[in-house]
């Protein structure tokens, strides 16, 4: 790299360094971005999975359903889907 290359990367570098001190973390706007994607397993896409979820803005809510309650008569997730439901109609 020559010299003028390197000299404008470490101004660069130098100016980046200084704008950010003068920045109050405070003075900035927070941001929730999120993504999600619902891939059920094989045997369980015709009830949609047994997973749950709920995102606003300022708000992340994940029910994981725990197949093994099957075995106690419990559909996890219709279980899921509710908590989910409920909590999000508390916070709307």
């Amino acid at each position: 790299m020559n010299f003028i290359k390197r000299f404008a990367l470490i101004h660069l570098a130098m100016n980046a360094c200084e704008a950010r001190k003068k920045v109050n973390p405070e003075d900035l706007p927070l941001q929730f971005l999120n993504a999600w994607r619902n891939i059920p397993h094989s045997e369980k896409v015709e009830k949609g999975g047994e997973d749950a979820w709920y995102e606003s803005t300022d708000l992340l809510v994940v029910a994981d359903g725990v197949g093994g309650w099957a075995d106690e008569g419990v559909d996890a997730g219709l279980y899921s889907r509710r908590l989910v439901s409920d909590i999000e109609k508390l916070f709307k």
